[in-house]
């Protein structure tokens, strides 16, 4: 995720700006009662997402799995705000079929947010802003750092994980039997793995 400065605007003028003619090749998130334009993410974030959402469609077409996902440009309603997951799924029990919504009114069952920028203070209180408002829709989240090499996953009513370098990303409630060893998804990651101390929840 790479984001621009924000714009403080009301929720109503930012549906009706979101579907003016310049902005129709842009995308952009609500978040905080601010504008938010999803930049290009750099080659590393933008290498992991096209990863992880691989690894999510082959893992459902080898299980014969129904559901739907969404890349970099696909918005949800979540709660009151607007977000753009760099990844996300939605089960075909809860969305049958796509539909053209700017922004989905289902909100996803998993959403990937993948660390574009680490010194970024602005991304990461965004993200801790969004992980909040994800979980409180019951979407799980991962948050995906592939400068630490790591993922923190948010389960509604379970307790912060975070997975480290050595260890393997599984789908547990939400996508049984998935399982990812991060050093799939890090392949270039030195011999030790990194050790992330802060969460992006925290303070």
């Amino acid at each position: 995720m790479t984001v621009s400065p924000a714009v403080p605007m009301t929720l109503a003028d930012f549906e009706a700006w979101v579907k003016l003619p310049e902005n129709a090749d842009k995308v952009f998130e609500w978040v905080a009662g601010e504008v938010v334009e999803k930049m290009p993410s750099n080659m590393i974030a933008s290498r992991i997402a096209m990863l992880i959402g691989g690894f999510i469609l082959a893992f459902l077409r080898e299980r014969g799995l129904k559901g739907h996902v969404t890349g970099a440009d696909g918005g949800y309603q979540i709660g009151g705000e607007r977000y753009v997951p760099d990844v996300a799924l939605v089960a075909l029990t809860k969305l049958p079929q796509l539909a053209p919504y700017a922004y989905c009114p289902v909100p996803p069952d998993l959403a990937v947010e993948v660390v574009s920028d680490p010194q970024s203070g602005r991304e990461r209180r965004d993200l801790r802003r969004k992980v909040m408002h994800y979980v409180a829709a019951g979407v799980t989240v991962w948050v995906v750092d592939p400068f630490d090499d790591t993922v923190e996953v948010y389960r509604p009513d379970h307790p912060f994980k975070l997975v480290e370098l050595d260890e393997t990303l599984t789908g547990e409630g939400l996508l049984a039997g998935f399982a990812l060893p991060l050093r799939q998804l890090f392949p270039d990651a030195p011999s030790e793995g990194a050790h992330h101390e802060n969460p992006v929840t925290d303070a």
